[in-house]
C-alpha cells in the first residue's frame, strides 16, 4: 500500500524540472501514459511523490485528481517506482 506524500508541491528535480519528466529521463520511457492507481484509467499528468509502509518516498506516473488524494491506495506495477533523490 501507498499514500501519497505531503509537502512536495514545492519541490523540484534540479536536473528534470518537473517530476514526470524527472520519472521519464530515469526509466527511459514515455509510457505509461496511464495512471498508475489501481481503479485509475485517467492520463498520467504528474510525477507523484508515494511513500510506502516504510516511509520510503518514490516516483509514479499519477493523474493530477489520483496525485491530490488521502489515503492508502496500491499501484498497478510497482516496478515503475523510481527514486525521488534528484538526478
Amino acid at each position: 500500500m501507498y499514500e501519497n506524500a505531503e509537502d512536495t508541491s514545492g519541490e523540484v528535480c534540479s536536473k528534470c524540472g518537473t517530476w514526470i519528466d524527472h520519472w521519464r529521463n530515469l526509466k527511459k520511457s514515455k509510457s505509461p501514459t496511464q495512471c498508475q492507481r489501481v481503479g485509475c484509467g485517467a492520463e498520467a499528468t504528474d510525477g507523484a511523490h508515494v511513500k510506502d509502509s516504510k516511509g520510503n518516498v518514490m516516483i509514479i506516473p499519477l493523474c493530477r485528481s489520483c496525485n491530490l488524494e488521502k489515503g492508502k491506495f496500491n499501484l498497478k506495477d510497482e516496478s515503475l517506482l523510481v527514486s525521488s533523490e534528484s538526478c
